[in-house]
């Protein structure tokens, strides 16, 4: 190979690369997106065929979840004290005061309760000498977190290895056992009646297609977040089941909720709504990619997921600011011309490639190499300075009120947040964290953005620890407290009472 277009050859990559997960219509992004639901199974069909055959590729199982596991947080706020029991008592870290987190392990003063991979088991552990098992829960799975309140037991896991049948397409008729070809993962919502601690009694049942992501308990409400798939089968589409106690049902497409946005992976988040007194289910259902951090308040839920980009753009825009101010007046004009054109991508990529190396090879050997070191350094500060363009986050706002769940809006921000300590909720306010690009290339910053009611940016920080990556973050009050990593761990304190 000629040595020519070093660099040109890496942006072009990258650019296909991406262009391989997605393509943008640029009028999406000039619009506020709505949220719809869809009124029939074909017209959901229709959709989801549309944003597959528009460069997205629709996959129904995806990835997987990267689950992130956040440690520390605010100590709980007092609990109810049980009779009997001790009036000073360990509890689950929290981030947010009165929003409590589910544990695998919770002590109510008296009370030790333990989930261990198939059972979950009630101690009697005040006053400690008289420490004792009093029972042992099969929950018929694998129980992976718990809620106590007061004489109800909240457990969340996935469920036995158990099949579907796939019956009618539409994925709405009743369904007893699913053929070898598909299988979902279940999980599962079970409540049980621990009033005597020596015979607990299941009295609520709810398993569904998909996997438990995270929950909060907020008094007597508990609101839980899963991811459920949607699966092309045979050309047909296969919705996710809920069993409610005997109760089989299908998530009707008018009960999904979507925005006319697309994504690379589609996927249902599902939010339940969990009455511990009542033991009534609600539920709203959201088309949107994988659900990936979360943080909640006492009034909203805020789901995160991977923004998709326009690599179109992304490379337009790398030629841009690298190619168009490098080569000459007439090589630019014939780019710039070959980028408004007709041409398909691919087409209009490789005249430009060739118009690029033709210029470099006519330059004096002597100036070449000094060329190709103009042409990195431009590249990498274009490049850091893109990724806020590439890397972005939609944020989802969730209105939660006495069990209740009503969307509010979406909004977006440049870069990944590191865990659910990376946001947080104050005076009406969304506050971020986030970091763009990558530590290996140097490429990586990191900011702060303050969002409004309404999801809108009315706040920033930028640009800060450039190299480095956020490991660890907290708000509290009116300042952030950040950390980076990667050679001397800063800490940052940022005043955010003017957002």
């Amino acid at each position: 190979m000629k040595e020519t277009g070093i660099y040109i050859f890496i942006f072009l990559a990258l650019a296909l690369t991406i262009a391989s997960i997605s393509v943008i219509n640029e009028n999406l992004k000039k619009h506020p997106v709505e949220i719809n639901s869809f009124s029939s199974y074909d017209e959901l069909k229709n959709f989801l065929k549309t944003a597959s055959q528009s460069g997205y590729g629709y996959q129904g199982f995806g990835a997987d979840l990267l689950r992130t596991t956040a440690v520390g947080g605010a100590p709980a706020g007092a609990s109810k004290e049980l009779s009997g029991g001790s009036a000073d008592y360990s509890r689950t870290n929290i981030q947010v005061e009165g929003v409590d987190e589910a544990d695998i392990v919770k002590n109510d003063g008296k009370y030790i309760y333990v989930a261990s991979v198939r059972n979950v088991s009630i101690v009697d552990a005040y006053p400690a000498d008289n420490l004792k098992i009093l029972s042992f829960i099969d929950v018929n799975g694998t129980a992976e977190e718990i809620f106590i309140n007061q004489d109800k037991l909240v457990v969340f896991g996935r469920q036995n290895y158990d099949f579907y049948w796939a019956e009618e397409s539409v994925g709405i008729a009743k369904s007893d056992f699913m053929p070898p070809y598909y299988f979902s993962p279940k999980s599962f919502i079970r409540i049980y009646d621990i009033s005597d601690r020596e015979n607990p009694n299941l009295v609520k049942d709810v398993v569904f297609d998909g996997d438990y992501y995270d929950s909060r308990m907020i008094g007597d409400h508990v609101y839980v977040i899963v991811n459920q798939p949607i699966t092309y089968t045979d050309d047909d589409i296969i919705l996710p089941k809920i069993k409610y106690d005997d109760a089989l049902v299908s998530v009707a497409p008018n009960e999904i909720y979507y925005f006319d946005f697309p994504y690379y992976s589609y996927r249902l988040t599902t939010i339940f709504s969990v009455d511990i007194g009542t033991l009534g289910v609600d539920k709203k259902s959201y088309l949107t990619g994988y659900t990936q951090t979360i943080f909640v308040s006492t009034d909203n839920i805020y789901l995160t997921s991977q923004k998709e980009i326009s690599s179109v753009d992304y490379q337009w825009k790398i030629i841009e600011k690298v190619i168009l101010p490098a080569v000459d007046f007439s090589t630019a004009i014939q780019i710039k011309k070959t980028m408004n054109g007709n041409s398909t991508f691919y087409e209009k990529e490789a005249k430009i490639q060739n118009l690029f190396e033709n210029y470099f090879n006519k330059l004096p050997e002597s100036e070449k190499k000094n060329f190709e070191q103009k042409m990195a350094d431009k590249y990498k500060d274009a490049e850091a300075e893109l990724q806020k363009e590439l890397q972005k986050t939609n944020v989802y706002k969730i209105l939660i009120d006495d069990g209740n769940i009503d969307y509010i809006g979406k909004g977006e921000v440049p870069g990944r947040p590191l865990n659910q300590f990376s946001m947080d909720e104050y005076d009406g306010h969304f506050r971020i964290a986030t970091t763009t690009g990558n530590i290996w290339d140097e490429t990586s910053r990191n900011h702060i953005y303050v969002l409004d009611e309404n999801l809108n940016i009315v706040g920033r920080v930028e640009d800060l620890a450039p190299g480095e990556k956020i490991y660890s973050v907290r708000f509290i009050g009116k300042r952030a407290y950040m950390v980076t990593f990667k050679k001397v761990d800063p800490l940052f304190v940022i005043d955010l009472s003017d957002p």
